[in-house]
């Protein structure tokens, strides 16, 4: 399993990791050893936790393209966007799109002098 690896690109503690999903430390421990393996809810657990897939989580997809942990806060953005109406949500992604673009050619430009 890639818990090491996907504690590390969190940067979280094993005891970040264990509280979040209702274990002990020591438990999690031997989950990220490989000397116990999770049953399916921890798994299920551990999974929504780093934001990824169990396939991933198993090492069975190989690319983490689609399954990059997310921040908290993007999480909870993500968490409110989907209690809005479409054309809510089509609004903001209008405005987010308009600050990327913003954001590029502030870049661009600084790059230039």
């Amino acid at each position: 399993m890639r818990l090491r690896e996907l504690r590390e690109i969190k940067d979280v503690t094993q005891q970040e990791v264990a509280d979040a999903i209702g274990v002990y430390r020591e438990l999690y421990v031997r989950y990220e050893n490989g000397t116990r393996k999770p049953p399916y809810p921890n798994i299920i657990k551990l999974a929504d936790y780093y934001g990824v897939s169990t396939d991933y989580l198993f090492g069975r997809e190989m690319s983490i393209e689609n399954c990059v942990p997310r921040t908290k806060e993007k999480q909870d953005f993500i968490d409110l966007i989907e209690n809005l109406p479409d054309s809510t949500v089509n609004q903001l992604l209008k405005i987010a799109r308009d600050v990327l673009r913003m954001q590029e050619q502030q870049t661009e430009q600084n790059s230039h002098q």
